[in-house]
């Protein structure tokens, strides 16, 4: 696998031009030393040039397409040779592309602005020239554009293919379904053709700040080429994991966790197109701030936040209340059987708050409320602070008790109360029709075939949202704040949910992605976000699970707080001394491993690894799985006498449990081979690797990552031997 250059400098540009040198003349240079270094004077100076006009910036993980040697070379060969000596090397290109993850790929605009930008400094260069034509070249191959659009045209047919428009699902509205924003939605067309930094859309919640960012969307569709809609729960980073459109449009599946974040900004700054992306990041907190610097800018992206915060440094837009004639016309929309005035006085009353508006029409033309009746919805109701203040924080109180009334007055069938409970422990996000059914567990509840029915009843009531286009459900975070208190939940109403989300949410190693499960996070977080310290000895598998996830996502702290929890748990319900405790110790030693705590992994192991030892004996496979993890801990510890013993010993087992070419056998040769290296023991070490090697080609082919990895390490070692 070719490595990429890591540095813009002139040692990268040096690396370049001896190779670009060396695999492109056919002649013998008697200067060549000086060729060399002013063909890499050249080629760092346009390396330099490009990256400040055009940066392509690092991820971490993957390194523009101009810090690579045989890439750049190929680039270089265009200039060098321009009779019929010259080649492209597709083939060359085709395997550097298939074969490194670690490439940014070109696009053709990019391709054709780094070769323009090259060739021009190699004509500027007096002395390059005059080495050039002292060395018998041609003059005339200073410039061939028919060769240099073969090229451009060459390369570009390796690149993947174009990224869907719709790269998530994009909620939009159309503007006819609303009211009222029409004056907001040209201030914020206007922001965003102003080149802004960002536009935030700033209100409380409840005001419309989704609903105009979806409008936006449907509005200036044919304006963008490309569209992103991420909706935040915790952060940014997980946002991104949980959304499986975008990973797989942007072909993130198979980057490690950690990197996904910038990867995923990476290629949304790279998409080049004639049209601007349009990224929506919905309900963000202040946490977006230390992301501020890898988001995409203009003129390539218009973005657009809502937040229910002030969040610096965005240029911020305030969404207002409706004015009271809208105010009045939003009501009409959906109930227009009461007089102006009526309605006049009653919206006034709720302080013309969009979400509380849209909820009282519906809920009154549904239950054929008379005056009245609405009068009573919204009683102010002291206990959730009305009329204490007139600060955001507390209006926000009094809508909720409106809220809350009109809760009370409009649901009181069973099968309502239950729905809206699960909504209560979902995340805020838009869920499928079909998501919900089968993990609602139609199938299981009393009233399942009433299922449809009640949900679109709660729509029509206002109490979940709808979006026809995804055919999707969602309660508006609000409405739920105000429900929740009014709810006596018990452990029956989320049974059925909690244990689907604990199924989504573990992971069967030998056939499953981890990555595949990264969209089930929001779904774990929610039930434990609602539940708090309720139902703690019934959600330890779901803790256990969702800790785990969060382990494979890079987010350590996060695990260890939910694994050690599970711990916890298990001890509560099963004794010191039982399998599953053993499980939650090991799980738990992990992350202490990953957060560099090996003293309390090694802890947690030695106790996993004899309750092993004393349940299933001692040439059972879990006991090599335990062995095999507190070797690795004493690896780190230094402790390679007392880790090689370990790794003997779980090889000796998987051996007799599962023959000599198991999966299994390859990784604990692996792991033991490194123990024998940090040992001196070279010679064995190398034959653990070589046998290891085979096993893993023959049960999981060349291009499995296990395979992979052991395969660079022999190619090292064969390296430092010649």
């Amino acid at each position: 696998m070719v490595e990429p250059i890591t540095t813009i400098g002139s040692f990268a540009a040096k690396s370049i031009a001896s190779y670009a040198l060396g695999k492109s003349l056919d002649k013998k240079i008697s200067q060549w030393g000086t060729h060399e270094r002013r063909l890499a004077k050249v080629i760092d100076q346009s390396i330099k040039e490009f990256h400040k006009k055009s940066p392509v910036p690092d991820s971490g993980f993957k390194s523009p397409f101009y810090r690579f040697n045989i890439f750049v070379a190929e680039l270089i060969k265009v200039r060098l040779l321009g009779d019929n000596a010259y080649q492209l090397d597709e083939s060359a290109i085709a395997d550097l592309f298939s074969k490194n993850p670690n490439i940014l790929l070109p696009t053709k605009k990019q391709l054709s602005d780094f070769l323009e930008l090259l060739m021009k400094n190699v004509l500027a260069d007096q002395e390059l020239k005059k080495l050039e034509i002292d060395e018998n070249y041609k003059e005339q191959v200073f410039f061939n554009s028919e060769k240099l659009n073969f090229l451009i045209e060459a390369v570009s047919k390796l690149v993947p293919k174009s990224t869907p428009k719709e790269i998530t699902a994009v909620p939009g509205i159309s503007i006819n379904k609303i009211v009222g924003r029409e004056q907001d939605l040209k201030n914020l067309r206007t922001s965003l053709l102003e080149n802004r930094e960002t536009v935030l859309v700033n209100g409380m919640g409840g005001i419309g700040k989704t609903t105009l960012a979806a409008v936006y969307v449907d509005t200036y569709y044919n304006d963008y080429d490309h569209i992103v809609w991420l909706t935040i729960e915790n952060d940014l980073a997980e946002a991104i994991a949980a959304n499986h459109s975008l990973l797989s449009n942007l072909k993130l599946k198979d980057i490690p966790a950690p990197n996904q974040l910038f990867e995923c900004m990476n290629q949304l700054r790279s998409l080049q197109s004639e049209k601007p992306l349009l990224f929506i990041i919905d309900n963000a907190s202040g946490i977006l701030t230390s992301f501020f610097h890898v988001l995409p800018k203009p003129p390539g992206c218009h973005l657009l936040i809502t937040s229910r915060e002030r969040i610096e440094p965005f240029y911020i837009i305030e969404l207002d209340f409706l004015p009271e004639n809208k105010a009045i016309e939003l009501f009409q929309k959906f109930n227009n059987k009461f007089s102006y005035e009526q309605i006049q006085s009653i919206i006034k009353a709720i302080e013309y708050h969009t979400l509380t508006i849209e909820i009282l029409a519906k809920a009154s033309k549904k239950h054929r409320w008379d005056f009245e009746n609405m009068q009573d919805a919204v009683t102010r109701d002291e206990k959730a602070g009305i009329g204490v203040s007139h600060s955001q924080h507390q209006k926000i109180d009094r809508i909720k008790g409106y809220l809350s009334n009109i809760f009370k007055l409009s649901v009181k069938n069973k099968t309502d109360i239950y729905l809206l409970k699960q909504f209560l422990f979902l995340p805020n996000e838009w869920i499928s029709y079909d998501f919900l059914e089968s993990q609602l567990q139609k199938e299981q509840l009393e009233w399942g075939e009433d299922f449809s029915s009640t949900l679109e009843s709660l729509y029509e009531r206002g109490l979940v949202q709808k979006n026809e286009t995804l055919d999707s459900y969602k309660m508006h975070p609000i409405l739920a704040e105000a429900v929740y208190p009014q709810l006596e939940i018990v452990w029956d109403d989320i049974s059925l949910l909690a244990e689907s989300v604990e199924t989504l949410l573990s992971l069967d190693q030998a056939t499953e992605n981890p990555i595949d499960k990264f969209l089930y996070i929001p779904f774990g977080d929610a039930i434990l976000k609602q539940a708090k310290e309720h139902f703690a000895e019934r959600l330890s598998v779901l803790k256990n699970n969702l800790g785990l996830r969060y382990q494979d996502l890079g987010k350590y702290e996060k695990a260890g707080e939910l694994l050690e929890l599970a711990l916890q748990s298990a001890k509560d319900n099963f004794g010191e001394n039982h399998p599953n405790v053993a499980v939650s110790q090991s799980n738990l030693a992990l992350v202490y491993q990953d957060l560099g705590k090996y003293e309390k992994a090694g802890e947690l192991l030695e106790l996993a690894l004899q309750s092993a030892k004393d349940n299933f004996g001692e040439n059972h496979p879990t006991v090599a799985v335990r062995q095999s993890n507190l070797a690795l801990v004493y690896q780190d510890l230094g402790k390679y006498e007392k880790a090689g013993e370990l790794l003997e010993l779980a090889l000796q087992s998987n051996l007799d449990n599962f023959g000599g070419n198991h999966p299994n056998v390859a990784v604990r040769q692996s792991n033991l081979a490194t123990v024998y290296r940090d040992l001196g023991k070279y010679e064995k070490a190398g034959e653990l690797w070589q046998s290891s090697y085979l096993i893993f080609l023959d049960k999981l082919g060349e291009a499995h990552p296990n395979t992979e990895t052991v395969k660079r390490i022999i190619e090292s070692i064969r390296n430092k031997v010649t």
